[in-house]
């Protein structure tokens, strides 16, 4: 029997490396070593777990996602998309040895998310190879060895040490850490949850899923389906009175905000887009919740939530025009864009929870909202969020009506730098001292470009520094 397992010990090597290289690439600005980690993470994972096809689907979607990392230089943006992948991973993960995520309903989703948790032993274990200590005689006989080989090492390596100073400095070099002791146990911690990470990502994918429940839900005080259709009827008489009494100030626009309403833009705006998302939350999760409880197999029920849910779809559109006003009084930002990302996701989950509420079946909804989610997360990248945000707010500083912020442009990432160098024939005098004088464009590329290592490298950093080298010349 060997004394220790040869696959734990490959497999613990690479957590090692692993945990490594993202100490490395944590202490530095993004760039394509995300990519190359999660690919080796990958690689690891294929390795030692051999996940099916559907795993290897949504693992392989995270792995895409990474690549924003290189690609673009926003780090709100890069940092959803990391978070993203390593969602899709942890899911690929919990499918790897069966199941259909297509066909996997809400309850099963959230117990596969409750029971990733229990494999983080399993993953320091992993990290830890279990060392088969009922080999006494092997165990002795490699202590042994390797003191008698240290004593060798040490008694010549002095001899030659001696005999040569620069050999000497040359093997006593990696003796001489300078790193301050702090910094010492940073890379340590960061290293060993690193690894510790990859390895509860490889013990769950190598650990068999018990069955999972299906169906309604017993509770202690479970309402029949009329009490559920009586409560829902209620939220949408509320819903459908906030609607038509509200009418005109939800799509009266400015006159109605400044004029009627007496309400500063902030106010109409964050207060009623807030209000209205988080209500349109809570009615899906009171339909869902009652369909869990066993209302779902009546029609009455259904119906009552059809009409609710397309009364949301109602309060969507207005928390998305009050979003649209504070964008025309402000200009855009990151937290607004993102506004309208939520509220379309949002909307377009509302119309698959009518289409399921009509085949009654809600199965396929959870996978529908996490595939919807890739999707908005993918238009968001390819629409490029802060050249987007330089090339609206310049539109909106071009009719003379709004001065251009200046200072929010210029704290923008590198992503913005092309786009704001395109754009500034639309820029008036006044604006374009503006951000002249907050640096955005009399910056070098060496804002862009430093001396960062190979694994920094950022395709959209590069452009900005071409964008800002063009311009200054």
């Amino acid at each position: 029997m060997p004394f220790v397992n040869r696959n734990r010990l490959v497999l613990a090597l690479c957590l090692l490396a692993l945990g490594l290289a993202a100490d490395q690439i944590l202490h530095h600005p993004a760039g394509i070593g995300w990519f190359l980690l999660a690919l080796a993470g990958t690689a690891v994972l294929v390795l030692f777990a051999r996940p099916r096809p559907w795993s290897l689907a949504l693992i392989g979607a995270g792995l895409a996602l990474t690549t924003v990392a290189f690609l673009r230089a926003s780090p709100p943006l890069i940092a959803l998309n990391l978070m993203a992948a390593g969602g899709l991973a942890m899911l690929g993960a919990s499918f790897a040895l069966g199941g259909e995520p297509v066909r996997t309903g809400a309850r099963a989703y959230v117990i596969r998310g409750l029971r990733a948790t229990g494999a983080v032993p399993d993953g320091v274990m992993t990290f830890a190879p279990r060392v088969q200590l009922s080999n006494v005689r092997g165990a002795a006989r490699l202590a042994r060895t390797s003191a008698l080989v240290l004593v060798v090492l040490t008694v010549f390596g002095m001899l030659l040490a001696s005999a040569d100073p620069v050999f000497a400095q040359t093997i006593t070099a990696p003796l001489r850490i300078d790193l301050p002791f702090p910094q010492l146990m940073q890379h340590t911690v960061v290293t060993v949850l690193a690894a510790i990470a990859a390895g509860t990502l490889v013990a769950y994918a190598r650990r068999e899923q018990a069955a999972l429940p299906e169906g309604s839900v017993k509770m202690p005080m479970s309402l029949e389906p009329w009490e559920w259709t009586a409560v829902l009827g209620a939220v949408v008489a509320l819903f459908a009175a906030f609607v038509l009494f509200q009418f005109p100030n939800l799509f009266g626009g400015h006159q109605t905000v400044l004029e009627e309403i007496g309400l500063t833009y902030s106010e109409y705006a964050r207060s009623g887009f807030a209000q209205m998302v988080v209500a349109t939350i809570l009615t899906l999760a009171l339909i869902g919740f009652a369909w869990f409880a066993g209302a779902g197999s009546n029609i009455r029920f259904r119906v009552v939530a059809g009409a609710l849910v397309a009364l949301d779809i109602v309060v969507l559109v207005s928390a998305f025009q009050r979003l649209a006003v504070y964008e025309e009084a402000f200009g855009f930002t990151h937290l607004r864009l993102f506004g309208h990302v939520l509220i379309i996701w949002l909307a377009v989950m509302l119309v698959c929870v009518i289409v399921s509420l009509a085949v009654a079946n809600g199965r396929w909804l959870p996978f529908a909202a996490i595939a919807l989610a890739v999707v908005a997360l993918v238009g968001l990248n390819i629409v490029n969020p802060d050249a987007f945000i330089v090339e609206r707010n310049v539109e909106r500083a071009a009719t003379g009506e709004h001065p251009l912020d200046a200072r929010y442009l210029a704290s923008l990432s590198a992503d913005a730098a092309p786009a704001l160098v395109a754009s500034l024939d639309e820029v008036s005098p006044d604006d374009l001292a503006r951000l002249q004088k907050q640096g955005a464009l009399t910056a070098s590329e060496s804002c862009y470009v430093d001396d960062d290592p190979w694994i920094s490298f950022n395709l959209a950093r590069e452009r900005a520094a071409s964008a800002v080298a063009s311009y200054c010349s």
